[in-house]
């Protein structure tokens, strides 16, 4: 299972040899690598927001992977966890220090089927500016946490909520 934009890629290849659609699969790749492009190319703010992406509720995980490489693509401040590094818990204790401006629900599996209600009433989290301030958005969990094509969905979406707040 890959944990990089780079691993997505590397897996991307492999399949299509495995299929004999090697050219395809480049392709794909070439696209899904000029999105990625465009989409940095669209997101030059100066003040970028501090962003959480909860991968799932109980206890709550923030995204890791290729997440936060998602996420400082779209503009965005990304500092609870690395990229490539496997999605963890966090204490209220890290998301009080941390004080997210923006907060992203794509609980995995559960599409956008999820109450944010599950973020902005945790103990705890009340105080955090993203829920004084209602700035918590609830994803489709494909956009972010398969490791295929829709992850430019999933940079264009954070892309979109990243520039409305900040503007």
């Amino acid at each position: 299972m890959p944990t990089t934009l780079k691993g997505v890629f590397d897996s991307i290849i492999k399949i299509g040899k495995l299929v004999d659609k090697e050219d395809e699969a480049l392709k794909l790749i070439d696209s899904m690598k000029n999105n990625f492009d465009e989409i940095q190319n669209k997101t030059k703010l100066k003040n970028k927001p501090r962003v959480y992406v909860e991968e799932w509720h109980k206890p709550p995980t923030v995204s890791g992977n290729w997440v936060p490489t998602l996420v400082k693509m779209a503009g965005g401040r990304y500092d609870l966890i690395k990229a490539g590094v496997h999605s963890r818990e966090v204490t209220t204790g890290q998301m009080q220090e941390y004080d997210p401006e923006i907060i992203i629900v794509s609980i995995c599996g559960m599409q956008d089927k999820v109450p944010k209600e599950w973020v902005t009433k945790r103990k705890g989290w009340e105080n955090l500016s993203a829920v004084k301030n209602n700035k918590v958005y609830v994803f489709d969990d494909s956009w972010l946490n398969r490791p295929g094509p829709r992850l430019v969905v999933g940079a264009e979406r954070l892309r979109d909520v990243i520039n409305k707040d900040c503007f």
